[in-house]
């Protein structure tokens, strides 16, 4: 993932907005790979990373819609609109072992 926070010199009105939809797009694209970069990057303190919305990172993801998205957050104890930032380690932990025991979508054949 190449887009961080520190890619853009100086954020104006509307960047901010910009860089999450990059962000977000990247997740679509990439998936689990690219939503693991981002989990990263907000650790590290990439604010555009940090202040992303659990929920819609998610919802991002190909083949997670709005009923999987909601019980993988149910089943760690997370809200739709907590943001990445301010995850505990061990929300964080949970997550991960969340989305790597979630169910994998069939392939067709």
């Amino acid at each position: 993932m190449a887009t961080t926070i520190a890619d853009h010199h100086v954020p104006g009105p509307g960047d901010e907005r910009r860089i999450r939809s990059i962000l977000l797009a990247e997740v679509t694209h990439g998936g689990l790979p690219a939503l693991a970069l981002i989990l990263i990057h907000a650790r590290q303190g990439d604010r555009a990373a940090a202040a992303l919305p659990l929920g819609a990172l998610l919802r991002a993801v190909p083949q997670v819609d709005w009923l999987t998205c909601h019980d993988l957050l149910r089943q760690v104890g997370l809200h739709d609109d907590q943001l990445l930032g301010d995850l505990t380690p061990a929300q964080r932990r949970a997550l991960g072992e969340a989305l790597n025991h979630a169910p994998r979508p069939h392939q067709p054949a």
